[in-house]
């Protein structure tokens, strides 16, 4: 019994290993891209009866299960299969695999790529922003199938990109227009990325593409010359239809848009702008970028505003230099070119100065040394405005004290700028004497110190003023006269008494004149009385015996020189005075 259950295991077991099945492939295949559908055709036959999985596989450097099913080939007869595949994955060098039951059978070798081929056609490689571009061609996958994706397009410069733009393809055909703005103005490397959703992809270079932004325009100014405040006027035209013009005047700026070639523009000039040479900055931009400078150039002319005059300082002291600086200014602030007419009148309303000067200048007035104190007012003048202002001159007392030994006298003068009206003191030969000093500024006073000394000689004198010392040095030679010796303690009494000297001189003139112009009967019967009585007296006397009294004082006759000399003197003392 058991031999008989292994010699069937060994029939069946026979049987089965000598049934078999074949698997043939009917189609070779070349070149595929990724996402292609590829179609497996073939058959399978068999010398039994089959009921099995038929599994179709994607050998590349990997493999990959594409689809699979039941299928039931029946013996001796063919079964035919017909799958269509989606290449989605793989790529290189690849094969289809068949299997079903233990059979496997591979396809000859075939290549999965991702490349594309196309036709591409650019417009024009020369053009100004806003101007058309225009891509055109085909696009196929590498068996020549129609491509559809996305194409991508790059502006390029050393491998920068500038600009990026994206469209669609449908069929292979490719249609691409733009209009390119606000690109800086380059030589672009122009290139188009073609790829799909299932990785195909292609990068065409198309060439150099040169775009410029320039902008030409004709930009005209009404005139040349304006004053502050005014219209100014500007009119042109632009080879374009859509721009805006910034217009930059100093700091100033004016924009307006246009829509057509032409235009003309106003806008109103700063009431303060400064005069002189101004430029007007011109610049055009369109609605693509492109671009126009000018610069233009116009005057100002300035309009007086204001005028200013000052002095450096408020108050001067005498001898001292008045800086007054005067200027025009106009509506810009700057000095304003015009001639300037300066008058300074003193605190007694007289004019000291007159003058024209050039606008912002300084005219440096002298103070004299006797310059009166007080207010002084400066007066400016332009045929505009007329200004007045005030400096003050200060005031300053002080004497100089010299002997003048060619004239033999004390002299007192006043170089201060105000009159003085006190005293000095001198202390001469130990004794201290006042003096009355009363003079202007400029004056001297003269005194004569010739009586107040004992002998000839050099004294060391201190004059006293006001609490100042005045050391002087004196040879004081008393060369008086004898009639001034004799009224000499009045004479120089107070430093003033020479009225008394000219008042004596005065009396002796009447009491001289008096005895000439007597009448002669009047003098002939005094002489004649003074005779008899004088005979009288005598026989008197001789009756009497009495003798002739002795002289008491012997008169002199002063001869005629000295009486010369003595009339030079006073002569020359009221010269003096």
């Amino acid at each position: 019994m058991k031999k008989r259950f292994a010699l069937l295991f060994l029939v069946a077991l026979f049987s089965i290993s000598v049934a078999n099945a074949e698997i043939v492939f009917n189609n070779d295949f070349t070149k595929f891209n990724l996402g292609d559908k590829a179609t497996i055709e073939g058959y399978i036959e068999s010398n039994e009866n089959v009921r099995g999985i038929i599994r179709f596989y994607l050998d590349c450097e990997d493999s990959t299960q594409l689809s699979a099913k039941v299928i039931k080939v029946e013996a001796n007869k063919r079964y035919l299969f017909d799958e269509d595949v989606n290449l989605f994955t793989g790529e290189g060098q690849c094969n289809f695999r068949v299997k079903f039951d233990d059979e496997s059978k591979s396809s000859n070798t075939f290549e999965i790529v991702d490349d594309l081929k196309g036709n591409l056609f650019v417009s024009e490689i020369n053009l100004r922003l806003g101007d058309p571009l225009d891509i055109t061609g085909d696009i196929f996958k590498i068996n020549n199938d129609q491509f559809d994706g996305i194409g991508i397009v790059y502006f390029n410069i050393d491998n920068e990109t500038y600009y990026i733009d994206t469209f669609e393809i449908f069929g292979g055909n490719v249609e691409y227009s733009i209009l390119p703005e606000n690109l800086p103005p380059k030589t672009y490397s122009l290139e188009l990325e073609a790829f799909d959703f299932y990785g195909n992809k292609e990068m065409f270079y198309l060439g150099n593409l040169n775009i410029n932004d320039d902008l030409f325009s004709n930009i005209m100014l009404s005139k040349q010359e304006y004053l502050p405040g005014e219209q100014l006027d500007i009119s042109g035209n632009v080879d374009s239809n859509d721009y805006k013009i910034s217009f930059k005047l100093d700091d100033e700026i004016y924009e307006s848009s246009f829509d057509a070639e032409d235009f003309n523009y106003f806008f109103k000039i700063k009431d303060n702008i400064k005069s002189g040479a101004h430029k007007l900055n011109a610049e055009i931009i369109d609605k693509y970028g492109n671009h126009y400078e000018e610069e233009l150039e116009l005057t100002i002319n300035g309009i007086p505003k204001k005028l200013e005059v000052k002095t450096d300082k408020g108050s001067y002291p005498p001898e001292s230099t008045v800086e007054i600086f005067s200027a025009e200014y106009d509506q810009g602030e700057d000095i304003y070119n015009d001639a300037i007419n300066l008058a300074v009148i003193d605190p007694e309303k007289n004019e000291l100065l007159n003058v024209d000067i050039s606008s912002g200048a300084v005219y440096g007035l002298e103070l004299g040394k006797y310059a009166d104190p007080g207010s002084y007012m400066i007066t400016s003048k332009t045929l505009n405005f007329k200004k007045d202002i005030f400096f003050t001159v200060e005031g300053f007392e002080e004497i100089n004290v010299i002997y003048d030994e060619r004239d033999n006298r004390l002299k007192v003068s006043n170089e201060g700028n105000i009159p003085i009206d006190d005293y000095i003191n001198v202390g001469l030969n130990n004794n201290l004497y006042d003096f009355d000093l009363k003079i202007k500024p400029s004056e001297v006073e003269i005194y004569d110190l010739r009586g107040y000394i004992n002998e000839d000689g050099v004294y060391d004198m201190v004059v006293t003023f006001k609490g100042n010392s005045y050391d002087v040095s004196a040879n004081i030679i008393d060369n008086r006269d004898p009639l001034e010796k004799l009224t000499g303690s009045v004479v120089s009494n107070g430093g003033n008494g020479g009225w008394i000297v000219y008042l004596l001189i005065l009396v002796i003139v009447i009491l001289v004149l008096y005895l000439f112009l007597k009448k002669p009967n009047d003098y002939a019967y005094r002489e004649r009385d003074y005779r008899e009585g004088q005979e009288k007296l005598r026989r008197v006397r001789e009756q009497k015996g009495i003798n002739k009294p002795k002289k008491m004082f012997q008169g002199k006759e002063i001869d005629k020189e000295e009486a010369k000399d003595f009339r030079e003197s006073m002569v020359k003392r009221m010269k003096e005075r």
